[in-house]
């Protein structure tokens, strides 16, 4: 008998309709013998053939279309025992229920192949999946996204262990690696990121309502992109599970730092969250001789500068989902179409406070101020699958992502880069509008070309458009202590307009051979190629005004568009306005190609031993045109390389429940296209610039994980890691005269280790309800992580004053050496009804932001706890109530950092310090 169930899924719906000639129907629903418990992703299967389906939330299933007869009924489920029914009755246009209990194994499970498609949104599926598995592997589906109240799939990957979530970065840092070590596929294929700032789109692009599971793959072998250190992260995209289905959502929130707060919205967006105007402003047609800057002569800008005034703002959401099932041709041949459209927006405010240090300990900017910000998002998608009568399947994957978020942040206080230096009173004002679109068209297909040779053909072409239209920072200084004045000098009025175009072209094709014997084990060759063809553009334009009156201000009613206009402008015509504009722009140009060849070996030596063997090429071509700031001479910079990746994985059964497994692999990292581009780039609280001589890293990793699975829902987990890292490419924190954070390849090496633990456990689990025909069960899941990372610098260098060397080793920026994830819930189920609560608690230690260097030290992020409760009742088939309160502890986000003077540390200084608020939510679905 074999220990491994494998399910192959072709789901088909649940209430199939009638009106099939001489065909009935089977349905019924599986539970546990002894609790009760429904057992979702359960197998029911026509003995002796590939017609089957699988159990659903509730432990439903309902077979296709069955003609008329007596069939033998094989039920199948992980860690239990299978049953055997024999002469089922299937009678013409009536349906024959089945419902089944299952006893927990006491025996090995044998092995049954079901030609089907895996339902991921299931807990116990994606456990299952994760046992057979011969690489370590780890996903959360749509079920534990509702359960813990999780939005979107980067509070998804954050609830995976070993990885966390830094503050005011967008993505996540996965056993210590951030953006630029990661990958982020959708369906299997590469998608660009949105935002010219990362490599990897941004993960809250990506609602749960689009979300079926998130898997997040530590361990890397040949049909994995070699582009990748910490995870490859792959969103795969809801799919139609039933016959038919329409789903309608509708929520209302708020947060408590808002909701009652005049709240100040920066002019340019719609009323549902789209830029007006995204296009650039028409360059100056002449230059300037021997200048910088062109100036220009017309005040052509679509946005104003004073933003509006509003006095509620609610939190909401709402969205469609649905799709039917079609069959086609007389082999009734199944198409599946399904959609999702949905919108968002929230508002969020914070009191801010951000500051910034020199090498000898001055604190030369400290501001503090209101920050308001609202984000929008709107998504579309539509999926269609086909199956043909020899069971080869094609599909087509549509999906639109539009995000708009909008900030206007007001700070007073002290800043070195005023006129009057140190200790003058100030005020900036900075408003800013980041408008991301992204289209996804994919098409996929697996054809069965004889009893053990298949074909798997994947194509994507993929479009960003990403705009931001029109940032706005202003800067005045107190006179006289009674009113502000413009301050001038370069940037301290200014302007910015940016846009990215990029088309991303991927393709894979792959050819496997089934090498067992009867098709009853593991053992698949599988050889292919896979290409990426990527042409990224992006343009910036800065537009300088430059004062010469200083005007009169009072905050927060500045008024800024009285002065700031065509009647006040100096057109250099000898007027003498009151500012002039002075125009400058960069741009850099990215092509870049990844061409691959891999053979990947899966073998089973044996009923307790697989192997899997793997080798990949990567050729990478990676050509980089760009214009400095304030330059007017194009640059190149390229990378041409050839990386050979072996990987070499085995999977040891110890037992029917528990397994070892062993992962040895190597893999590069390049250079994001911002970060070998030296474009600069003006944050809220820093400025960074690109570095054109970064070279790639090269990674070797090495993974050893423990799993028990004491039942289909209940886990224990421990992984132990390590990765070695050659060239590693860091942000980091350096002694520049303009205070510019930048990146280098900052060691020979980097190392990082650490350990991950993982628990699911059931505390009970029992029969519930008035005639026990329910269930109450309480579960707590736990994960947790240590990680240690450590780079030595090339050179130590000494500090600017005392002489004295630091900072000769670091942690990797971003590397949390604490992750905590913990959830409490309680689920009661009784006919049609479902309750569940959960309490869910995160915490992250604090960790380095940015690395320090040539007499700075670190940028440190503190540590952040988390609290969500959510709440979810099921009132009847038709009616769900979900109610959300996050972020109950309200914790203080801070980046600090210890100034050096003469040698001694000194006082920490706290850079940017801001809360969050509560944030409370009220949720109705509706499902026909």
């Amino acid at each position: 008998m074999k220990k491994s169930l494998i399910v192959a899924v072709l789901l088909t719906i649940l209430g199939i309709g009638t009106g099939f000639a001489q065909q009935g129907f089977l349905k019924g629903k599986i539970t546990d013998a002894n609790t009760g418990e429904e057992l979702v992703g359960a197998a029911v299967v026509i003995d002796g053939t590939t017609i089957g389906t699988i159990t659903n939330f509730m432990g439903e299933y309902a077979m296709p279309p069955i003609d008329a007869g007596t069939y033998k009924i094989r039920v199948q489920y992980i860690s239990y025992d299978p049953q055997v029914f024999e002469s089922i009755t299937i009678t013409a246009d009536q349906e024959t229920v089945l419902d089944i209990k299952l006893s927990q194994a006491t025996m090995d499970i044998q092995e049954v192949s079901v030609v089907a498609k895996a339902n991921r949104e299931s807990e116990n599926m994606l456990l299952m999946e994760q046992r057979n598995a011969v690489l370590a592997s780890q996903a959360i589906g749509a079920q534990e996204l509702s359960r813990k109240g999780v939005s979107d799939a980067e509070g998804a990957v954050t609830k995976v262990s070993g990885i966390s979530k830094q503050e005011g970065v967008k993505n996540v840092f996965v056993r210590g690696l951030g953006d630029r070590y990661n990958a982020t596929t959708y369906n299997g294929l590469p998608i660009p990121s949105e935002d010219p700032e990362y490599k990897n789109i941004s993960l809250d692009f990506f609602s749960s309502d689009i979300i079926q599971s998130v898997g997040v793959s530590k361990v890397f072998n040949g049909t994995n992109y070699g582009d990748v250190a910490g995870a490859v992260i792959n969103i795969n995209s809801k799919e139609l599970f039933e016959e038919s289905e329409f789903n309608i959502d509708f929520g209302l929130g708020a947060n408590t730092q808002t909701v009652s707060r005049d709240f100040y919205q920066v002019d340019g967006v719609s009323s549902m969250g789209f830029a007006q105007s995204t296009n650039l402003p028409t360059p100056p047609s002449t230059q300037l001789p021997n200048a910088q800057f062109n100036q220009i002569d017309q005040f052509s800008y679509t946005y104003k500068l004073d933003p509006s005034l509003r006095s509620t703002q609610l939190n909401g959401n709402f969205g469609f989902s649905g799709g039917k099932k079609f069959y086609l041709g007389d082999n009734k041949n199944p198409l599946n179409l399904y959609g999702v459209a949905a919108y968002s927006n929230d508002y969020s405010y914070s009191k801010t406070a951000i500051r910034r240090i020199t090498t000898d300990g001055t604190v030369d900017q400290n501001q503090e101020g209101d920050k308001y910000a609202q984000n929008t998002s709107h998504l579309g998608m539509l999926n269609a699958d086909y199956t043909t009568s020899n069971k080869s399947t094609i599909a087509y994957n549509f999906m639109y992502l539009h995000s708009t978020n909008q900030y206007l942040g007001d700070f007073i206080g002290t800043n070195s880069d005023y006129e009057a230096g140190v200790g003058q009173q100030g005020m900036m004002r900075r408003q800013q509008i980041n408008d991301n679109a992204l289209y996804v068209n994919q098409l996929t297909s697996k054809w069965l070309l004889g009893e053990k040779t298949a074909a798997n053909i994947g194509l994507s072409y993929n479009i960003v458009d990403g705009q931001e239209p029109d940032r706005r920072i202003n800067n005045f200084e107190l006179r006289n202590g009674a009113y502000y004045g413009l301050q001038g000098g370069n940037g301290k009025q200014q302007r910015f307009f940016s846009e990215l175009s990029e088309n991303d072209l991927n393709i894979q094709a792959s050819l496997e051979y089934d090498l067992n014997e009867n098709h009853n084990g593991n053992s698949v060759l599988k050889v292919g190629y896979t290409g990426r063809m990527v042409n990224h553009d992006f343009s910036a334009v800065e537009y300088d005004m430059r004062a010469s009156s200083d005007g009169e201000f009072y905050p927060p009613n500045l008024n800024l568009d009285d002065f700031f206009n065509q009647d006040n402008m100096d057109i250099g015509d000898g007027n003498g306005g009151d500012f002039r504009i002075l125009y400058s722009d960069q741009s850099y140009n990215v092509n870049k190609s990844i061409h691959g060849a891999f053979a990947d070996a899966v073998y089973q030596v044996s009923d307790k031993v697989t192997l899997n063997g793997a080798l990949k090429v990567d050729k990478v071509n990676m050509d980089v045109t760009y214009y400095k700031y304030q330059s007017t001479t194009p640059e190149e910079s390229s990378i041409d390389e050839l990386f050979i990746l072996p990987s070499l994985n085995t999977k040891y059964e110890l037992s029917s429940k528990a397994s070892m497994r062993l992962g040895l692999s190597k893999t590069y990292t390049l250079p994001q296209s911002k970060e070998i581009s030296p474009f600069r780039y003006n944050n809220l609280s820093y400025t960074s610039q690109g570095n054109k001589d970064l070279k790639p890293s090269e990674n070797y990793n090495v993974d050893l994980k423990w799993d028990y699975f004491l039942s289909g829902s209940e886990l224990i987990s421990i992984t132990g890691f390590y990765k070695y890292i050659s060239q590693p490419i860091s942000r980091i924190n350096a002694n520049n005269s303009a205070g510019v954070l930048t990146y280098e390849n900052v060691a020979d090496f980097a190392s990082v280790a650490g350990i991950e633990l993982e628990i699911r456990k059931n505390i009970f689990s029992h029969a519930a309800g008035s005639n026990n025909d329910g269930i109450s069960k309480l579960s707590v899941g736990f994960n947790g992580s240590y990680i240690y990372s450590n780079v030595n610098f090339d050179n130590p260098t000494s500090d600017n004053i005392s002489g004295v060397f630091t900072h000769s080793s670091s942690q990797l920026e971003g590397a949390a050496p604490y992750i905590a994830n913990i959830d409490l819930t309680h689920t009661f189920k009784t006919g049609e009804k479902s309750f569940s609560n959960a309490v869910v608690f995160n915490y992250t230690s604090e960790k380095i932001f940015t690395i320090g260097r040539d007499g700075f030290n670190p940028i440190i992020e503190s540590a952040v706890p988390s609290l969500d409760f959510v709440s979810s009742a099921k009132l009847n088939t038709h009616f769900t109530v979900k109610f959300k309160a996050q972020n109950l502890l309200n914790p203080n986000y801070q980046l600090y950092q210890e100034p050096r003077f003469d040698g001694v540390d000194q006082e920490r200084v706290t850079l940017l310090d801001y809360q969050k608020g509560v944030n409370l939510s009220l949720g109705v679905t509706y499902s026909f």
